[in-house]
């Protein structure tokens, strides 16, 4: 090979860098993929002496660094705008999965002041042909995970991305290009704020794929000596397999990314929030919901919004946000540690909700230390700025005292506000257009800091339900909640689509909630007293949620017997065997996406597949949909025999591999009903 090609190829991935001029991507591909490749001036930057690509930057060293599980991570580095810059290129590859990820570090090693507004971790080339972007979009809460399909042109560009401030609330950074190739790239970006993605026609009939961290309202000054570093971005690379492609990250996320976590991960968790939101939670209350719990053999129960604050009984939880040195003490009279001490004494984990970033307009802290609320053009955000050292010491020290305090095992880190382009105060530290990066930097320091300090406590992330998901969270808290609401069909839209790059058991929805009035949201309407509710609508709203990590918010005490003896034997069956079950499985998507509103897929089928050759199938029919659906399970063994046993009823039948690949027909499930199978070879 040319001694100007770098070739860093690892396993399924032929990844080479022309050396001549620059550091430019000359070919990243898999080899079995054929002429579905990538090429490009790989990343790019903005910056006040000019642009700057792998094609006008020379190179300077190349560096691996190995690390478990067959994982190499190269830097390359590279000097530009005629030396005042250095580049490094960062690339992990891993020999055992088609996936790349890559990011780059701009550092000032001139003599002056350098501005970057616009810095693309990626950008490549994709070969001239035809391409459709399936991705997902949000317009707020309830809203998570509707699908979005756009053909590319070479008429005009098309970008994906969020502006709101949040990851998720726009389009969510993950999303797949499928080529006329009958291939697929899927592409997650790694971070929580603001983002773009962009494809931009070239005159060859190619399109260039650029992006990461959105370039609107951005820039940063960096002095000599400082850096930036850019958001990674991860690619996917594969034949027109979804499944094959949601395995590789979720193989990454289980190796490389997700905080570790015990060996009963996730716990069975009761939250307080729809049945009694702050309005109707007090100290008996939450009480009473922990002995229930004990009995239905939940694992923790969580304190969720309403707890701190001033001391009126009908305080305003969205108001009093900030105050967590706080305790509403007209409802919880003691303070807090008696709950804790009382769950702990009962044999369970406490858990506390906490929206650390914001500031509500009653919040007392805001007016005692002003420097600490975000401002744009002079006006509040409603949040903490983290871009601020000072206030990001503060929080820090809140969310420790908080767990060490109330002795938490589990924290709910909640964040309900569009930031918008963030902060740009110039007292706190960071400059004009660069005070949504530094909050968010500061906020995964706090996250990895809190992680170091208390490595037994469960980070939950949320945000207004599901709007700031993606792997920059991922990698620092050890749960996602999906969705605030949580009726049948939203639910399985939502869990379908998170499916794609997220491990089940990072995945956090409740069963079908009981919310605190039936008019509070048009779906949700759960009523576990109504006469006309069926021990098989129960069995399907409650198997939903045991699709990934399990949880009620229920008012547990009033729950009828059948009900209460109806969860108690789910929760049981979720934690003998599908909870161990599939936090070691791939997930198969065996229909096409739910929507709601009764569109889409009207079934909906998930198949856990472990590596020892066991499956879980679990099948749901919703309603409007046809009498009979055979569905096709994979990765079974055609000459082997399989036990295949009916886990709601017990009952059993064996059949060849052969003969399940072939489909099983469900024809007598009723509308909003289901089916749980777990498929196990038969011992020879």
């Amino acid at each position: 090979m040319s001694k100007n090609i770098l070739d860093i190829s690892k396993g399924e991935i032929e990844l080479r860098l022309s050396k001549n001029n620059g550091v430019s991507l000359e070919r990243l591909s898999l080899p079995n993929v054929g002429d579905f490749a990538l090429g490009g001036p790989l990343f790019g930057v903005s910056t006040s002496e000019g642009w700057v690509d792998g094609n006008s930057v020379e190179f300077t060293k190349h560096e691996v660094f190995r690390k478990p599980g067959e994982v190499e991570e190269h830097v390359i580095s590279a000097k530009g705008n005629k030396g005042a810059l250095e580049i490094e290129i960062h690339i992990i590859i891993q020999s055992s999965t088609p996936l790349v990820e890559i990011w780059s570090i701009v550092r000032n090693v001139g003599d002056h002041l350098i501005n970057i507004d616009r810095i693309d971790s990626v950008s490549l080339d994709l070969v001239p042909g035809k391409y459709e972007v399936c991705s997902f979009r949000a317009s707020g809460s309830c809203t998570e995970f509707a699908p979005v399909a756009q053909s590319l042109s070479l008429e005009s560009s098309y970008a994906l991305g969020s502006l709101s401030g949040r990851s998720s609330n726009g389009d969510h950074p993950y999303f797949l290009i499928n080529g006329d190739f009958e291939k697929q790239i899927t592409v997650c970006v790694a971070w929580s704020g603001n983002w773009t993605m962009r494809f931009e026609p070239l005159s060859n009939g190619a399109y260039r794929l650029s992006g990461g961290l959105h370039d609107e309202g951005f820039s940063k000054k960096i002095a000599p000596g400082e850096s930036v570093c850019a958001p990674p971005i991860v690619l996917v690379l594969g034949q027109s397999d979804p499944s094959a492609l949601a395995a590789a990250l979720v193989k990454s996320g289980r190796e490389r990314w997700y905080p570790e976590v015990s060996e009963n991960f996730p716990l069975t968790e009761w939250n307080h929030w729809w049945p009694y939101i702050d309005q109707f939670i007090n100290e008996e209350v939450f009480i009473a919901n922990v002995d229930a719990a004990v009995d239905l053999g939940l694992e923790i129960c969580t304190l969720d919004a309403g707890w701190y604050g001033s001391t009126e009984l009908d305080s305003n939880w969205v108001q009093q946000r900030g105050d967590w040195d706080l305790v509403n003490t007209s409802r919880f009279p003691r303070g807090l540690r008696v709950l804790s001490d009382y769950t702990h004494s009962r044999g369970l984990k406490f858990g506390l909700w906490c929206e650390i970033e914001a500031l509500g307009e009653k919040a007392q802290i805001a007016k005692k230390r002003p420097d600490f609320p975000a401002l744009r053009d002079g006006k509040l955000l409603g949040y903490l700025c983290l871009g601020n050292p000072v206030a990001k010491e503060y929080a820090l020290a809140t969310l420790d005292r908080l767990i060490a305090e109330y002795a938490c095992d589990w924290v709910k880190i909640d964040f309900n506000i569009d930031p918008g382009l963030g902060c740009d105060r110039t007292d706190h530290g960071h400059g004009i257009g660069d005070g949504l990066f530094d909050h968010y930097m500061g906020l995964y320091e706090i996250l990895d800091e809190i992680r170091r300090r208390y490595p037994d406590v469960t980070l939950e992330n949320c945000s207004s339900g599901g709007l700031r998901i993606d792997l920059g969270m991922s990698r620092r808290t050890h749960i996602s909640y999906l969705s605030d609401p949580d009726w049948p069909e939203h639910s399985l839209q939502v869990s379908w689509a998170a499916f794609g790059w997220l491990s089940p058991e990072r995945c956090l929805h409740w069963v079908f909630s009981q919310w605190w009035h039936l008019d509070a949201l048009p779906h949700q309407k759960f009523d576990p007293t109504d006469p006309e509710l069926t021990t098989k609508q129960l069995d399907y709203f409650t198997r939903i949620s045991m699709l990934h990590g399990f949880g009620l918010s229920q008012r547990l005490p009033d729950l009828p017997k059948w009900v209460s003896d109806s969860f108690r034997s789910h929760i049981a069956l979720y934690k003998k065997v599908v909870r161990p079950h599939i936090k070691k499985s791939e997930v198969l998507l065996l229909t096409e996406q739910p929507l709601r509103e009764g569109k889409g897929d009207r079934w909906a089928a998930f198949q856990y597949v472990k590596s020892n050759d066991e499956h879980l199938l679990f099948t749901f029919r919703l309603d409007g949909a046809t009498q009979a659906r055979l569905i096709k399970p994979g990765r079974l063994d055609s000459k082997k025999i399989y036990l295949v046993t009916n886990l709601g009823d017990n009952t059993q039948y064996q059949q060849s591999g052969k003969k399940l690949l072939e489909g099983i027909l469900f024809d007598t499930l009723l509308e909003q009903d289901s089916s749980l199978l777990r498929i196990v070879p038969v011992s020879v």
